[in-house]
């Protein structure tokens, strides 16, 4: 199987670390949605990342779907996430939560690289009626300790956020 996607997306590099931790073997395509959005969209015509695709040729998309899957694949004894009751829905909020902000955060970055280009930086997201500056976010993941445990993969004590990168290898 093959993850498609760069490790600069918080989504693509917590699949990443989910596939390591699963210790399942994959190849690494690192395309752009921008500069590589013709191979990216032969595979997922929303033409986003992750994409997962599978030995059979299936592909999968959605970071959280594609989890969903990984757990599915090792089994109930390997899976980071429960497979039903509280215990679950306790795991899907904390992802919910983490994948929010992730996608608040690449909001911001997408919104300083594109004004920039086009002459207007700003510095926050304005996005469902509030502003969030990068401060606010960094300190929004910083106070909320469902957000401190769930880490890049969303599962409480799994990987944190300092250092979750250097000891998964990617």
């Amino acid at each position: 199987m093959f993850l498609i996607g760069q490790y600069d997306s918080p989504f693509v590099r917590r699949t990443a670390i989910a596939l390591r931790l699963y210790g399942l073997p994959f190849e690494h395509k690192p395309w752009s949605t921008f500069g590589d959005a013709e191979q990216v969209a032969a595979y997922n015509p929303v033409q986003r990342v992750p994409t997962l695709v599978l030995d059979d040729g299936e592909a999968l998309i959605e970071s959280s779907a594609i989890l969903d899957y990984l757990d599915e694949l090792v089994g109930p004894d390997k899976a980071m996430i429960a497979r039903s009751g509280i215990e679950r829905r306790r795991h899907l909020r904390i992802m919910a939560l983490a994948t929010g902000l992730a996608d608040k955060a690449v909001s911001l970055v997408y919104e300083r690289v594109l004004r920039k280009a086009c002459g207007r930086a700003d510095d926050v997201i304005i996005s469902a009626g509030w502003t969030m500056s990068a401060v606010e976010i960094e300190n929004t993941m910083l106070r909320h300790e469902n957000v401190l445990e769930c880490g890049v993969i969303g599962v409480p004590g799994v990987v944190g956020l300092s250092g979750s990168l250097g000891s998964t290898g990617i």
